[in-house]
């Protein structure tokens, strides 16, 4: 949850709830388990080494830090997010040696041999997409690597997705039939809702994971490896809801 342009009041409204409580903590036992599935998983993709030095980008309530140094006390982390979640802090109280950044401008020049982009990308489209993959690809070290998590939006992840949002009563902003058919068939170039201001789009429908991989590939970034979550044994998207794609800066 990060962008530097101005915030919608939805946005900003958003930012400032506890982001567990969405997630990890969940009182949707399916969205609670998928969610905890999904931080195992990006463990193991991240796979931390002593004294590692990993930038997560858009950290939110800081989890992923959390988790990294559990499994790696030595690493030196940095969380960025212009709207911190209060839980952050708590992370930070366990592990003082945790930087959380909410300006974007200590990064400037700055390089790291891992850098995370975790449930972040989805909400923007067009230059303020543009913008955030320059800012994330700027802050990799040469043979770095940079860590992607995004939602899949697409295929029958599609239909299960919004059908359930249909059914809580949380159908996304600019979802229409013609849409959710669209996207359950594997369609490009849906756009994306205009109902937000200010670059950040509320909404994931419309959002096509396999845009990003060409936007990564023309900054000189390979893709290394493609994982999925929850049912990781299940290398498709077909059946999953959340797709982890790494890549290696080639310079």
């Amino acid at each position: 949850m990060i962008f530097q342009e101005q915030l919608p009041l939805q946005r900003i409204f958003m930012a400032h709830q506890d982001y567990s409580s969405l997630t990890i903590n969940s009182p949707n036992p399916v969205k609670r388990w998928s969610h905890r599935t999904r931080f195992k998983v990006a463990l193991g993709i991240i796979d931390p080494q002593p004294n590692d030095s990993i930038l997560d980008y858009g950290t939110g309530d800081a989890f992923t830090l959390k988790l990294i140094k559990e499994a790696q006390p030595s690493a030196k982390c940095i969380g960025y997010d212009p709207f911190l979640d209060s839980a952050a802090h708590e992370v930070k109280a366990t592990y003082p040696d945790i930087e959380l950044l909410t300006e974007f401008a200590p990064l400037k020049g700055q390089s790291f041999a891992k850098v995370l982009c975790f449930e972040t990308l989805e909400h923007f489209d067009g230059r303020f997409l543009e913008t955030r993959l320059d800012e994330l690809t700027g802050l990799v070290a040469p043979q770095g690597r940079l860590v992607i998590s995004v939602p899949i939006e697409i295929g029958p992840a599609s239909l299960f997705k919004n059908a359930v949002r249909v059914q809580m009563g949380k159908v996304h902003p600019g979802t229409t039939l013609a849409k959710v058919v669209q996207s359950t068939l594997y369609q490009r170039n849906l756009g994306r809702s205009a109902a937000d201001t200010g670059g950040y789009i509320n909404s994931h429908v419309g959002f096509d994971y396999r845009s990003l991989l060409p936007l990564l590939e023309k900054r000189n970034f390979r893709l290394m490896q493609t994982s999925f979550s929850p049912l990781a044994g299940f290398a498709t998207d077909a059946v999953n809801s959340q797709i982890f794609l790494r890549f290696l800066r080639n310079t």
